[in-house]
């Protein structure tokens, strides 16, 4: 009877004991988890800074295209070769086409057939002054001169020249005119009398146009009253002049 009291005793004393160990364990585990739970896990630098340079270099090569082609368009980049210019230097080895032969050589006899013209036609010669008859005193000489030959249909320029030999000088007060014989035929004349005389001390020129009809060797002659002075006096003369023209 006292060992069994004795054996119970020993259980119910050991049952609290188990019973507290098996809360404290339990308690522990539980905050052992709550610690692992709390604490962030530490992981390596490197990595992060391997893919944070990967970013950066992928962000950088994909923006890469965009900034070339920006800069390409701001820099006004050449636009690509017409086809047609392709087209005209064929790359060697390749047989130009029929049409572009034929071209070349109706140009090149063209040029031939011109250059040959060139030299079988002399150059047109300019007209040259040609000075009808001269009337020359000791005070002046006056004459009527134009460009030689005339051409037929067009009008021609004419002028009458007067000029003062020293110490004599043109008189500039005068009212210098020419009064046109009847015109020849061949010739009209705009105005029987030309007024207008552009007068300097040594030179002076009175320009008319005649026109001319058509070809001939027709005269074109008139009376000029002029005058020439000198300190002392002043001379008012009239003299008959002409100028036998080529008309082509």
């Amino acid at each position: 009877m006292q060992h069994r009291i004795s054996q119970r005793s020993m259980r119910n004393g050991c049952l609290p004991s188990l019973a507290s160990a098996l809360a404290f364990a339990v308690s522990s585990a539980v905050w052992l988890c709550a610690a692992c739970q709390s604490t962030p896990p530490v992981q390596s630098k490197e990595p992060l800074a391997a893919s944070a340079h990967s970013g950066t270099t992928a962000a950088a090569q994909a923006t890469q295209p965009l900034k070339g082609s920006e800069e390409e368009t701001s820099a006004g980049a050449p636009m690509p070769e017409p086809a047609a210019v392709k087209l005209a230097s064929p790359p060697p080895g390749t047989a130009p086409a029929p049409g572009a032969v034929a071209a070349a050589e109706s140009a090149k006899k063209s040029a031939g057939k011109a250059g040959d013209k060139a030299a079988a036609d002399p150059p047109a010669q300019a007209g040259k002054a040609a000075q009808g008859t001269v009337v020359s005193e000791e005070a002046f000489s006056t004459w009527l001169q134009a460009t030689s030959p005339a051409k037929a249909g067009a009008p021609v320029q004419l002028e009458a020249v007067l000029v003062a030999k020293p110490p004599y000088h043109c008189n500039p007060e005068y009212p210098h005119k020419l009064k046109l014989s009847a015109a020849p035929a061949g010739l009209a004349y705009p105005e029987e009398t030309v007024r207008g005389m552009k007068v300097t001390p040594e030179r002076s020129v009175l320009a008319f146009p005649v026109q001319a009809e058509r070809a001939g060797k027709p005269t074109v002659s008139g009376t000029l009253s002029f005058s020439v002075c000198t300190a002392e006096r002043c001379m008012v003369e009239k003299r008959d002049i002409s100028l036998a023209l080529d008309v082509m």
